[in-house]
């Protein structure tokens, strides 16, 4: 039997070897977390001693008759875990009874994620106006979220979600990259960023130059330029040809025979 009544003298003794029963466990959240919360419920006093204690374990040949037990008020405790693993349950009362190993005193915790640590985002950025630069990005743990916003969006801009930078106008101003973990915590990192004004590049479509024989008309070549500043040509011996900007081609008009360097620049 499970409760043994004894009598003595007339005195009734109760003997309680029932073992208490763990009805349920269960985790939340149920997602990725950096922690969870596993909730032990429906604990019931068999033989009426009354529940003294708990155990949890991860160890599922664990020697529970040798285990500390922490005193349970109530017939639920929740307990917080930060590994992923199975763990296991147990319930001890006054009588030394132990609950038995079942299908709902275990469950196999997962998802549990490390929360990010040691963020290193490059540093001194430059970029030209009007170019991209995506800044290096390093850490461990695994966020829940990661953005990227600038400080002074008149200076440049960036994409949210990858970190790509746009220069937008010559300045300085912070790349700053939130990362949120699981449990909300949050965390920020900058990153110095200058922009500079672009570069200009000034092509030729043919460089070989100019060739004239007796009785040719002018000529012109193909100009690229993405610069602000107003084109020039002139040759450096103009009783030679006579240079000129016109639209996108520099014309050279021949004078007399000889040779000259014709400079094509930006003002």
């Amino acid at each position: 039997g499970d409760v043994i009544t004894e009598s003595t003298d007339g005195n009734s003794i109760r003997i309680d070897k029932s073992r208490p029963v763990i009805g349920k466990m269960t985790q939340t959240p149920i997602g990725k977390a950096n922690s969870k919360v596993i909730t032990v419920s429906e604990i019931a006093d068999v033989g009426e001693s009354g529940v003294y204690g708990y155990f949890v374990t991860t160890n599922a040949s664990a020697d529970v008759s040798a285990a500390t037990w922490t005193v349970l008020s109530g017939d639920t405790f929740s307990f917080e875990v930060t590994e992923n693993a199975t763990y296991y349950a147990y319930v001890i009362d006054n009588a030394g009874n132990i609950s038995e190993q079942t299908d709902k005193t275990r469950i196999t915790v997962s998802n549990i994620v490390p929360k990010v640590s040691n963020i290193v985002m490059q540093d001194n950025l430059v970029v030209e106006v009007d170019s991209n630069i995506l800044p290096t990005l390093t850490y461990d743990g695994e966020p829940k979220s990661i953005t990227f916003s600038v400080a002074d969006d008149t200076i440049a801009s960036v994409n949210e979600g990858s970190g790509l930078i746009t220069g937008i106008a010559s300045g300085e101003t912070t790349v700053i990259a939130t990362f949120v973990d699981y449990d909300g915590t949050v965390t920020n990192v900058t990153s110095r960023l200058k922009v500079v004004a672009k570069t200009p590049i000034l092509t030729v479509s043919d460089v070989t130059g100019f060739q004239f024989i007796y009785g040719d008309n002018a000529k012109d070549l193909t100009i690229t330029y993405n610069g602000d500043g107003e084109l020039t040509a002139r040759a450096n011996n103009e009783s030679v040809v006579v240079a000129e900007i016109s639209g996108d081609k520099v014309v050279a008009t021949p004078v007399n025979a000889g040779t000259t360097t014709i400079t094509v620049s930006a003002s």
